[in-house]
């Protein structure tokens, strides 16, 4: 018996491990039957709260931040109506409850062609968010213990960076809104696909590429799915080239044209509405310039509230959640030692030339 539980443990540690760190963040939605979605904001957006409330009302007794309010103003209602009229074999074109109508498919956000929305169609609607926003870290974990893994890294490495990569704070912070996270998620399992085609040359590896970018486009989140996809197509590139002639890696190239095909059903009404749309060239750089992180801002890679944090209503930093970039203090040590050694490697000068790039981004 004593034998069997040591082989168990030895052979399926990893997904325990995964699986009681998952269990460690989430305890409260098992334990105390929260659910991952701000609806304290539902209250705090209206009058009196909103107001500041009245003489003697703590104000954050109603809610403590704004990080997630998409959420509730507009990625849940999205995402239910857009299930309810497919339920209902309504094609969901349009959404009639914004303004004297919005469109809801073109809605890139929307996410209703999202092929892990299955969730919705067999549970509540309650139930049905929070295996959504909890499967993100679950998934994510364990594609890139998958992807790194394929790179002959030994299982603890591969599990620890599993885990890093499942909470990092740049989805971290935006669980509750789903999109953010969900979009991520797939570059690791895209990358394994791609490795395991240049080391076995076999199609289908470079088929399970194609669809996990097309999910990651499909997830919602178009900023992040442009990162996915650059990222892969130059991964493609770096490392087919001394495995293929030059006119195999056009041909095989054929998987990003795939990909883009097969979100194509979500892309091209929602490019067609974004060139709709009402935000003009002044707006948008206005945006882009006031986004741009501050150089003070990079000391949050080592201290996630060297600023404060809006929750305790003590931040005083530029904008917490857009440009939060904790990863670990562990896992920053160890990235800086992988710098320090990236002239050795040329994986190694890849990442760290993605890493540079990610910086001036």
């Amino acid at each position: 018996m004593k034998r069997r539980l040591v082989r168990f443990l030895t052979r399926y540690y990893p997904a325990l491990t995964i699986g009681i760190f998952f269990l460690l963040v989430f305890r409260k939605v098992f334990l105390q039957a929260l659910l991952p979605f701000p609806g304290d904001l539902l209250v705090s957006f209206f009058f009196p709260y909103s107001s500041g409330g009245w003489e003697g009302f703590v104000q954050y007794v109603a809610h403590k931040e704004f990080i997630a309010s998409d959420v509730v103003r507009q990625i849940f209602p999205w995402r239910i109506l857009g299930m309810d009229l497919l339920k209902h074999n309504e094609l969901p074109l349009w959404n009639p409850y914004a303004f004297s109508g919005t469109p809801l498919l073109a809605n890139l956000q929307s996410a209703l062609f999202y092929p892990l929305n299955v969730v919705f169609f067999f549970l509540s609607d309650r139930v049905g968010w929070i295996v959504y926003v909890l499967l993100q870290p679950i998934l994510a974990g364990s594609f890139m213990f998958l992807f790194l893994r394929s790179l002959k890294l030994d299982r603890p490495a591969a599990l620890f960076s599993g885990i890093a990569y499942g909470y990092i704070s740049y989805t971290m912070i935006w669980f509750e809104l789903g999109v953010v996270g969900h979009t991520a998620l797939w570059l690791p399992l895209t990358l394994w696909g791609i490795t395991r085609f240049i080391e076995e040359k076999k199609l289908r590896f470079l088929l399970v590429s194609s669809i996990a970018l097309a999910c990651s486009i499909l997830a919602g989140h178009a900023q992040t799915a442009v990162y996915c996809f650059l990222i892969s197509a130059t991964y493609f590139g770096v490392f087919s080239y001394k495995h293929f002639p030059w006119f195999q890696i056009l041909r095989n190239s054929f998987i990003f044209v795939l990909a883009i095909g097969l979100a194509g059903i979500q892309l091209f009404p929602s490019l067609e509405l974004l060139s709709l749309s009402a935000r003009n060239a002044e707006t948008s750089a206005e945006v882009f310039y006031r986004m741009q992180l501050p150089f003070t801002h990079l000391l949050m890679l080592f201290a996630p509230d060297y600023f404060g944090n809006p929750a305790a209503n003590n931040f005083w930093g530029s904008d917490y959640n857009e440009f939060i970039s904790y990863i670990g203090i562990v896992a920053v040590i160890f990235s800086m030692i992988g710098l320090f050694h990236a002239w050795k490697h040329t994986r190694l000068r890849y990442y760290s030339g993605f890493v540079l790039i990610a910086l001036l981004f």
